[in-house]
């Protein structure tokens, strides 16, 4: 019994740390920006005025905002699926065959995990630059003809986006 006890104790205090962090962190910030969505002010006006849910009402008459969050949720599906094929595809394969260079491919497909965000946008603006991108100047090579693309314009993007964000 008095091992039970004292269990239950040095587990609360294991946990105890990670809960306070996450409710300091996480859910008081989530709670204030809430509260703070319900009232107007200005940017350095130290007044605030209670609305309650008119900035809510306004977001969901706003187009801009629509677009916005399908384009998001668009992002967070499509690479989510795609992410998780590939990484059970590669997985398998890694792990039940026996491959030459096994460890090769291993280190090769775990790169993009160490590399910064900061790096992985300056690739994808080489490889997606209209005028000698690495993109268009392939493209140009099998065209026989240059091709510019402009892969960071309005229809391409979100596809560019797509697959920067699933080779990451």
């Amino acid at each position: 019994m008095r091992s039970s006890k004292s269990r239950g104790r040095f587990l609360t205090l294991c946990v105890a740390p990670a809960v306070i962090l996450y409710f300091v962190f996480m859910i008081l910030p989530t709670l204030n920006v809430f509260r703070m969505s319900l009232f107007e002010r200005g940017a350095y006006s130290p007044t605030e005025t209670f609305v309650g849910m008119a900035n809510f009402q306004a977001l969901a008459k706003d187009v801009k905002f629509i677009t916005a969050m399908q384009n998001t949720i668009l992002l967070i599906v499509t690479v989510t699926l795609i992410t998780f094929f590939f990484a059970i595809v590669f997985a398998a394969i890694l792990t039940r065959e026996k491959i030459k260079g096994q460890n090769f491919f291993r280190i090769v497909f775990y790169i993009p995990n160490i590399l910064s965000v900061v790096v992985i946008a300056g690739i994808f603006s080489a490889i997606y630059k209209p005028e000698n991108g690495m993109l268009n100047s392939i493209l140009s090579f099998f065209k026989g003809e240059t091709v510019m693309v402009l892969w960071k314009d309005q229809p391409m993007v979100i596809v560019s986006v797509i697959i920067a964000m699933v080779w990451q």
